[in-house]
């Protein structure tokens, strides 16, 4: 009695104002689905980073990430290893059993709290296999939690194994009556070291062209941030005279307006999609990007990410660069990756920049060999550290699927 009271009383609250219509991007398909789901931009990263490495040890896996508590920047995104994207909708019945009845998922990995009640007790009703990852105590506290207390409870009881971020989140959940089998203390869920692939004869090659220049990278600009890193190259060139620049468009931009702006200031560059070599007098490559991203990582000992500078765009993950040895500089605009760089700037792996002064001032600093070494050597330390919790996690998501087939 006194579950249906709380979940009919969250079930007023939650409804009021909410749409309640589900509309899916796809159908589902045949075979196996895990759903996903992220609580926060840098946990939306690494369910990227776990879904790409799910199906990359199991043929056949569809994975769908849900998100909610946050907006994207660019909801049209890479959607890297998963399959689809999708903001999760009103904690409502309609629209829960909606979503569940479409997607019929097999497995729910549900990370850090700030739970919705009906989705969580619907999902395990219909035989979802539910675990919880990077719980922490933030989100255990928050969401319906703060209004009906005994939701949380009635939350955390459908997770069949919960990953507690840290000992002092695992003693709250002994005291909500989580059995301690159930319980496994863990370091945060993070991004784990798997960097975009290269085709190292490939850096060889480039390198060999290039000539032994000197080379930073602007990754991922925007086209209101442009000026601010020409200004701040122009400035580093004055005492880096065969300083090269990299320049690869963010969302939304395309290399036709990179050469555009380019032009305008009278800047001497080549489109490196057009196979045009650079010459000693060039100042700019532009780049595509894309697949190639992880060849100029490896070549610049140097990456600005781009998408930083100026509001708007919300930043973009730095731990591509810093998983291929370039040392990171980044603007202050930078939302959905907080976290990330927050860890990276904490162990001196990455630097915050403001204006032209400050990112020429850094490429010239960070552009010498023993700096960006030990950048680099900081920044691997950081990215890697996430392997040991993704490797445990995977290893239970097979096991958890293998069960379920075998049933």
């Amino acid at each position: 009695m006194a579950r249906s009271i709380s979940l009919a009383a969250y079930r007023a609250l939650a409804a009021r104002g909410q749409a309640d219509t589900m509309e899916p991007p796809a159908p589902r398909p045949e075979g196996e689905l895990v759903w996903l789901h992220a609580t926060s931009p840098g946990r939306l990263a690494a369910m990227q980073d776990v879904a790409r490495r799910m199906k990359a040890h199991r043929a056949g896996l569809n994975v769908l990430i849900t998100y909610n508590g946050f907006a994207l920047s660019d909801p049209a995104g890479p959607k890297r290893g998963a399959d689809w994207i999708v903001a999760l909708g009103a904690d409502t019945p309609a629209y829960v059993r909606a979503f569940l009845n479409h997607w019929r998922p097999d497995l729910c990995v549900w990370t850090g709290g700030h739970f919705l009640p009906f989705t969580l007790v619907t999902a395990q009703e219909k035989g979802v296999s539910m675990l919880l990852v990077d719980a922490d105590a933030d989100g255990i506290r928050s969401s319906a939690g703060r209004w009906i207390p005994s939701l949380a409870g009635k939350s955390l009881s459908c997770f069949e194994r919960i990953f507690a971020s840290d000992p002092e989140t695992a003693q709250m959940l002994l005291r909500k009556g989580i059995p301690m089998s159930r319980i496994t203390v863990t370091a945060p869920l993070q991004v784990s070291g798997n960097a975009p692939a290269v085709n190292e004869d490939e850096v060889d090659e480039v390198g060999a062209i290039l000539a032994g220049r000197l080379i930073w990278l602007a990754a991922n600009v925007q086209l209101d941030e442009i000026d601010t890193i020409l200004e701040a190259h122009i400035n580093a060139a004055r005492l880096a005279h065969r300083l090269l620049l990299v320049l690869t468009p963010g969302h939304g931009v395309t290399t036709a307006e990179l050469c555009e702006r380019l032009g305008a200031r009278g800047l001497r560059f080549v489109d490196w999609e057009t196979g045009e070599a650079p010459n000693d007098f060039c100042q700019v490559i532009i780049a595509e990007g894309g697949p190639d991203m992880g060849l100029w990582y490896r070549l610049a000992p140097v990456s600005f990410i781009g998408s930083s500078l100026t509001p708007g765009h919300g930043g973009c993950n730095p731990f591509d660069a810093a998983a291929l040895g370039s040392a990171v500089l980044y603007g202050p605009n930078i939302r959905e990756h907080m976290a990330l760089y927050s860890r990276l700037a904490s162990v001196g792996a990455a630097r915050i920049v403001k204006d032209a002064d400050g990112l020429g001032a850094g490429v010239i600093q960070l552009i010498a060999p023993d700096h960006a070494a030990s950048m680099a050597l900081a920044a691997w330390e950081v990215v890697s550290a996430g392997a040991q919790i993704t490797d445990e996690l995977l290893d239970l998501v097979q096991d958890t699927l293998d069960r379920r087939q075998g049933a």
